[in-house]
C-alpha cells in the first residue's frame, strides 16, 4: 500500500470518528427513546403515547440525564464504527479505482464496509441496548461486558447479531446507493452549495433505508433485552406477530428515522469536508 493510500484511509478514519463522535452525543436521546417505545409492549409502566409520552415519563420518573443511557457504549460502538466504515468504502473505492461507482457497486460497497463495522463492534450495541431500555444496571462498559459473559458466556455478547446485521447491512447498502444516485442527480440540476447537497442526499437517503430495514432494528431489540429466555429470531418474529401484529414490528419508526438521517447526513456532511480539506 502506497504511502498516499495509506494517508488517505487515516484521513477516512478521523472523518468518520469525528462525525461519529458529533452525532452520537446530540442524537443518543432519540435511541434511548426508540428503544422504550420498541418495549412498550412488555413493560406496562410506560405510557402509550409515542414519543412524549415517553419523555415525559422519562423525565417524571427517573431524570434528564437518563436521556443519555447507553452513550458510553454508543460512543464505543459509534466513534471507531463510523471510522472503519469510512474507511473500509475508501479502501474498496481505491482498491476498485471506482471513482462513480454504479448503482450495484454502491450496494457492495455499502455492505461490505458495514459488515465489518457489525462483526467488530457488536458487544457494544448489546450493552447499548440494554442500557438504553432502563432494565439493565451495568456500571462501565468493561464490567458490563464481565458481567454479560458471566451471567450468559460469549454469545451473550452477540445477542440478535442476525437482526442487527440484517438491518445494518442492508441499510449501508440501501443508503450509499440513494446517497450516490441523488447527490448526482441534485449536483446536476442546481448550483447549491457541497454541504448543502450532501446533508440534503443524506436526509432523503436515511428515510428511505430506515423505513425499509427497522422490522429488524425491532427484532434486535428484542432480542437483546430478553436474558430470561433465551429464544431463536424466528421465535421472536412468531410471538410479536401473534402478540401484536405486524405493526408492531414499526414500533419507534419516528426516532429511528431521525436519528438515522440527522446521523447519516452529519456524518456524511463532516466526513466530506474534513476529508476535502485535509486531502
Amino acid at each position: 500500500m502506497s504511502r498516499s493510500q495509506q494517508n488517505s484511509l487515516a484521513i477516512s478514519f478521523m472523518g468518520g470518528s469525528v462525525s461519529g463522535l458529533c452525532s452520537a452525543v446530540l442524537l443518543q436521546p432519540l435511541d434511548v427513546v426508540k428503544t422504550r417505545l420498541q418495549l412498550i409492549s412488555r413493560d406496562e409502566a410506560l405510557p402509550k403515547s409515542g414519543m412524549r409520552g415517553v419523555i415525559v415519563s422519562i423525565l417524571r420518573h427517573e431524570n434528564p440525564l437518563a436521556l443519555w443511557k447507553g452513550l458510553v457504549p454508543s460512543l464505543y460502538r459509534v466513534v471507531p464504527g463510523i471510522g472503519i466504515y469510512f474507511c473500509a468504502l475508501n479502501f474498496l473505492q481505491n482498491s476498485l479505482s471506482l471513482h462513480r461507482p454504479s448503482l450495484y457497486q454502491s450496494l457492495v460497497m455499502g455492505a461490505s464496509a458495514r459488515t465489518c463495522a457489525c462483526l467488530i463492534l457488536h458487544p457494544f450495541t448489546v450493552l447499548k441496548t440494554r442500557l438504553e431500555s432502563g432494565k439493565f444496571r451495568y456500571k462501565s462498559v468493561p464490567g458490563g461486558i464481565k458481567l454479560v459473559i458471566k451471567a450468559e458466556g460469549l454469545p451473550g455478547l452477540y445477542a440478535g447479531l442476525g437482526p442487527t446485521m440484517v438491518r445494518d447491512v442492508p441499510f449501508s447498502a440501501l443508503y450509499l446507493m440513494f446517497y450516490n444516485r441523488i447527490k448526482t442527480a441534485i449536483k446536476s440540476n442546481t448550483d447549491s452549495l457541497p454541504s448543502l447537497v450532501n446533508f440534503s442526499s443524506g436526509l432523503v437517503s436515511g428515510i428511505l433505508a430506515s423505513i425499509v430495514t427497522h422490522p429488524a432494528d425491532v427484532l434486535k431489540t428484542r432480542l437483546q433485552t430478553e436474558t430470561s429466555h433465551r429464544l431463536t429470531s424466528f421465535q421472536t418474529i412468531y410471538i410479536i406477530i401473534s402478540r401484536e401484529g405486524l405493526l408492531a414490528f414499526y414500533k419507534g419508526l419516528l426516532p429511528r428515522i431521525v436519528r438515522r438521517t440527522a446521523t447519516a447526513s452529519i456524518s456524511w456532511t463532516i466526513y466530506e469536508e474534513i476529508t476535502s480539506k485535509l486531502s
